[in-house]
């Protein structure tokens, strides 16, 4: 979902879509988000790689609609299910560009300095800042090397650029430990040039650190099923369980799902 600054040429909200079942969805329930058919637009080499596709297409979607004047650029996954107002809480940090849940990929960033940002839920805010950061994330695009991958190229510009954490706790394993920076509190940085960026308390909006029946506090359930986070988490987690989306939280979370 976009946000518009300027005039409005659609409406205060314009969501897009570039998921088949999910336009249908919410199409019934009277919303009628704008349908992106990736396979259209994406490089030929990249066709019928849905994940890659879209994870491109939307770093494109992302920028163009900063360029046709939406200040604010809001995505969740299909499965990120907002459980409280998660644009209430973006609303604390006004003057940051990039708001995200932390995340462990790329390994290669969180193993330094302790988490990363998951694309999966987060808001990206137009700027000067923003617009220098974009220019950066097309040449580090063009030079890469690695499978296209938004999470990636994010993260790594965030690091060439400088990002600095403002970490007050010595832990910053994540989610190690209850301990960890920004395991019950959201951290701020900023990057050399003056970006300023947001890392989600992780028990406010879970990505790996979601919890059986753990609702109180949450206000984005993003779960990532696997046997290492699970042990973490809860001893007695059934980590054969399969589920994803909502079939997990109906069969896991004691909340109505039906979204």
């Amino acid at each position: 979902a976009a946000v518009i600054k300027l005039s409005k040429p659609i409406e205060n909200i314009l969501i897009i879509s570039l998921d088949d079942t999910f336009h249908r969805e919410i199409a019934k329930r009277g919303f009628y988000p704008l349908r992106v058919n990736v396979d259209d637009i994406i490089i030929p080499k990249l066709q019928n790689r849905t994940k890659l596709s879209i994870w491109t297409t939307r770093l494109v979607l992302w920028r163009l609609m900063h360029h046709i004047g939406f200040e604010k650029v809001i995505n969740f996954d299909a499965d990120a299910i907002p459980l409280q107002d998660p644009l209430q809480y973006f609303d604390r940090y006004p003057r940051s560009e990039i708001i995200a849940m932390a995340a462990t990929f790329p390994e290669s960033i969180s193993q330094t300095v302790g988490f990363s940002l998951n694309m999966g839920t987060c808001q990206l805010r137009d700027s000067h800042f923003m617009r220098v950061f974009w220019d950066e994330v097309a040449r580090q695009s063009d030079n890469s090397t690695k499978k296209p991958d938004d999470q990636y190229i994010i993260n790594y510009t965030l690091f060439i650029k400088g990002l600095e954490w403002n970490i007050v706790s010595s832990r910053r394993s994540f989610p190690g430990h209850n301990e960890s920076a920004v395991m019950h509190r959201d951290v701020t940085g900023q990057t050399g040039d003056g970006l300023n960026t947001v890392a989600l308390s992780a028990e406010k909006f879970c990505r790996a650190t979601c919890m059986r029946n753990i609702t109180n506090n949450l206000i984005v359930s993003h779960p990532q099923p696997s046997k290492l986070f699970f042990n973490y988490t809860s001893p007695n987690w059934n980590s054969s369980s399969t589920s994803k989306g909502l079939e997990w939280l109906k069969n896991n979370f004691a909340v109505q799902a039906d979204v």
